[in-house]
């Protein structure tokens, strides 16, 4: 180049061999990055479904352990809904809620029907407790405690056939059981049979002689029986019931009652003996 000339330095000519072996290169760059997008593309469901559920990233056993806490954790809530909603109506639909969400988590549980069935109960409806505690039972066909609320609905709703079926399965499962045989007497009477309903509470008095439920009930079923021994021992159950429950304003409406059947009792008349 001469001197002052302002021409710029050419460049060193590339052989046409390195000129189609960088082509080629190039080509194989630009694949690459193409498969790494593609499984990128295809991986991304998979990491937003981990960040959205971060059980994803857990093994068999930790899932199982995780849910098994949440299940706990939701049904506890439940039941302090529940309790809480006696005094405060609100926290019942916060109980149903809870309810729903742990059989979410176990749509089997037992539990949960009988949590549920106590919180649709308190709330009013009866036929959605009874069915709640139809599936516990069902659920849990060795449980004392479903089967004993499945009885004590049926009851409830005058179904004395499936009630006493129900408390006998109950009864079964725990024989000593006062409130089952108590339940069991109330569901014989209802269907018409006095004397059974009489010997099961006879036998409630003995096993909780300290209890008036079963006095009373007694003196309900025999009070006015045209058999004087059993009317006798109708009014004596009457008034064994009225010293237990004393005062307590629990047993205030079955008292009145009480009192009132003992008022409505014959008088037994006094005759001179024959001389």
């Amino acid at each position: 180049m001469e001197r002052g000339s302002l021409e710029a330095p050419r460049s060193p000519e590339v052989p046409s061999g390195m000129r189609d072996q960088s082509a080629t290169m190039t080509r194989v760059h630009v694949r690459i990055a193409i498969f790494a997008l593609l499984a990128a593309f295809v991986a991304l469901p998979r990491l937003n479904a981990s960040a959205q559920d971060p059980l994803a990233t857990l093994d068999d056993d930790d899932i199982a352990a995780e849910r098994r806490a949440e299940f706990a954790r939701v049904l506890a809530q439940a039941r302090t809904y529940l309790t809480e909603g006696a005094t405060d109506p609100a926290r019942l639909e916060l109980a149903d809620r809870a309810c729903v969400n742990a059989a979410r988590l176990d749509g089997r549980s037992a539990e949960v029907e009988m949590v549920w069935a106590r919180v649709t109960i308190t709330r009013g409806d009866v036929a959605g407790a009874l069915r709640h505690a139809e599936r516990a039972a069902t659920l849990a066909p060795r449980s004392f405690d479903a089967q004993l609320l499945h009885a004590s609905l049926l009851l409830d709703i005058r179904d004395a056939r499936r009630a006493r079926i129900a408390y006998e399965r109950a009864l079964a499962l725990r024989t000593t059981s006062y409130e089952a045989r108590l339940g069991l007497a109330l569901s014989l009477r209802r269907a018409g049979d006095a004397p059974g309903a009489a010997e099961h509470l006879r036998r409630c008095t003995r096993d909780a002689p300290r209890r008036p439920e079963a006095y009373f009930e007694l003196g309900a079923t025999l009070a006015q029986s045209t058999v004087a021994a059993e009317a006798s021992e109708g009014r004596a159950a009457y008034t064994r019931f009225l010293s237990l429950a004393g005062t307590d304003p629990h047993y205030a409406a079955a008292v009145r009652a009480a009192r009132s059947a003992q008022a409505r009792a014959p008088a037994r008349r006094w005759a001179p003996r024959q001389r």
